[in-house]
């Protein structure tokens, strides 16, 4: 006995395929007050025939008297509680039901298929397989590819065409090309400080002395050194610019200020130049280094792209390689124009797009083309048809496709007179009846069971198959 609880709004074909699945023919409803699909007569009576295909012995549970009401008019068992439904005697029809001779062949066929199936196992089977004499023949011709349709116009050359698209990121780095100059080292010499009081003035480290034309060059003390306590006395300090590079070079007695407390105090002069200010070459991050990686970070997709498409199309699809387009969503670089860098790096994300055609509507315009190479005698094996898409281009998201095929014309063999010919033979007489035909190869025959050592009788037990070798 299972037990099936209904919910309120539940339509009357949910619960019809809810009886499907039972495992018993004994199953207890238990319907909410108030259910909406059991409220009405005309469902009662489909669930009662429903319940009577399936040979169901249902009660209906509810405490719902005018669903209990309609139940028993449908001819359906309606009790109030689940505990009296348990103690129910078993629904059974009260008159015994005529099968139909139609109803008694639908009930029988099945067993019939069945026998048929297992004596059709049972029976001798034979594979052959045949490589007739073959000629490879070759054509160009130019189809629509085109999304907007979708059937095969073969008037117009057109294909229906299917858009697939895939999401891709990539990386890339390259080195920088440019070089340019930057300061590197700092200029240095000594200046001499000479006292305009009477007393003794201490020059810490640290002090700044500048030129005063141009452009004002500063230098900071690295030495301490005393002035003594007279007037116009000197002291000699060692000095270092303050930035790197030439521009500290500068020329003697061109520094000849002091910045700071110490300017009422004290002059300053440089007796001699500064020297050691140098520049050094750097790569940098150029427009162009940008966009030569992301051209080759986007041919890496393109790649990438199409050998993900590949894997992912249907068996009886074409892809058309040159519809493949990669589109940069998301690009972030590393470095910034004119940044120092040996390296560029770029991570980029992107959308592929691309569009495939069915193999079979390329073989029927395919075999068209073909049709005028193919020598007399012969016939186009049509499944081992090799395309290539030479070129496409596009207009108003279609392509003109240019495409080459290549497809072997084997000499004609009938299949059927095959089996009519080998049917029933032992099978050294069998493969002698398939060498007289024209093959590259000789015949290969299979016998099952092996031990039978002829050719089955049943010519559907017999398959033969053409290769193009």
């Amino acid at each position: 006995m299972e037990r099936i609880e209904l919910d309120r709004e539940e339509d009357i074909i949910s619960i019809r395929d809810r009886l499907d699945w039972l495992r018993t023919n004994q199953v207890i409803l238990i319907v909410p007050p108030g259910q909406k699909a059991l409220s009405n007569p005309i469902n009662l009576k489909l669930l009662k025939r429903k319940a009577h295909d399936l040979a169901l012995d249902l009660v209906l549970v509810t405490k719902d008297p005018l669903i209990r009401s309609l139940a028993k008019e449908a001819g359906l068992k309606a009790l109030p509680s689940e505990s009296k439904a348990l103690k129910a005697p078993s629904l059974q029809p009260t008159q015994a039901e005529e099968i139909s001779p139609l109803a008694l062949l639908f009930i029988t066929l099945p067993f019939i298929l069945a026998i048929l199936i297992g004596v059709a196992l049972l029976v001798p089977s034979a594979r052959v397989e045949l490589t007739p004499m073959a000629q490879t023949v070759e054509a160009s011709f130019q189809f629509k590819a085109d999304p907007g349709i979708n059937r095969l116009n073969r008037a117009q050359a057109a294909i229906p065409a299917k858009r697939l698209r895939i999401e891709l990121s990539g990386r890339g780095s390259i080195p920088t090309s440019t070089q340019k100059y930057v300061p590197d080292q700092k200029a240095s010499g000594t200046v001499i400080f000479i006292n305009k009081t009477t007393q003794e003035i201490t020059i810490p480290p640290g002090v700044i002395v500048s030129t005063s034309t141009g452009e004002n060059v500063k230098f900071t003390t690295v030495t301490t050194v005393t002035l003594p306590a007279f007037y116009q006395s000197q002291a000699e300090a060692r000095i270092v610019a303050l930035d790197p590079g030439p521009q500290g070079n500068v020329g003697a007695y061109l520094i000849n200020r002091v910045e700071g407390a110490l300017a009422f105090k004290v002059q300053v002069y440089n007796p001699s130049p500064t020297s050691g200010g140098t520049l050094k070459p750097v790569n940098v991050v150029t427009k162009e280094d940008k966009e030569r990686l992301k051209g080759l970070v986007l041919q890496n997709l393109h790649q990438e792209a199409y050998q993900t498409f590949l894997s992912q199309l249907p068996p009886d699809s074409f892809l058309i390689p040159q519809t493949i387009t990669v589109i940069p969503a998301q690009e972030s670089y590393d470095h910034f124009v004119d940044e120092v860098a040996d390296q560029l790096g770029l991570e980029l994300k992107a959308v592929a797009v691309a569009l495939a055609v069915s193999r079979s509507d390329l073989k029927v315009l395919a075999s068209e083309a073909l049709s005028p190479q193919i020598p007399s005698g012969y016939e186009l094996l049509a499944e081992e048809m090799k395309f290539e898409a030479l070129e496409a281009q596009e207009e108003d998201g279609k392509y003109q496709v240019k495409l080459k095929v290549k497809a072997p014309a084997v000499a004609k063999i009938d299949k059927a007179l095959v089996r009519d010919e080998i049917r029933g033979l032992p099978i050294p007489k069998a493969i002698e009846k398939l060498k007289a035909l024209p093959l590259r190869r000789e015949p290969s025959l299979e016998i099952s069971p092996s031990w039978l050592g002829r050719v089955p009788w049943l010519p559907f037990r017999i398959e033969v198959k053409i290769k193009a070798g």
